[in-house]
């Protein structure tokens, strides 16, 4: 596992510094490296991809009226919004 985390690292390093640009095989075992760490853990993966645009749209709203929001209030959304995982 600790192989895979490394090559995934490796990976994103290189594409933020533009010294790789994956083809098809790359991707697909970078995919797999997630897959394998996943399933040693446990975890479920999920595709966000659908759900990041909502996100974006709530915290629009929310900027919106934020500084309508009581100092009191603020704490307390700041609360219930970590629970929720935002």
């Amino acid at each position: 596992m600790k192989t895979e985390l490394n090559c995934i690292y490796t990976d994103l390093l290189m594409l933020e510094d533009g010294s790789w640009v994956p083809d098809e095989d790359s991707i697909n075992d970078t995919l797999d490296n997630v897959r394998t760490i996943a399933n040693n853990l446990g975890v479920e993966l999920k595709d966000t991809r659908e759900e990041e645009p909502n996100y974006k749209k709530g915290f629009e709203e929310l900027m919106c009226y934020f500084d309508s929001i009581s100092d009191e209030e603020k704490p307390k959304l700041n609360t219930r919004l970590k629970k929720l995982g935002l």
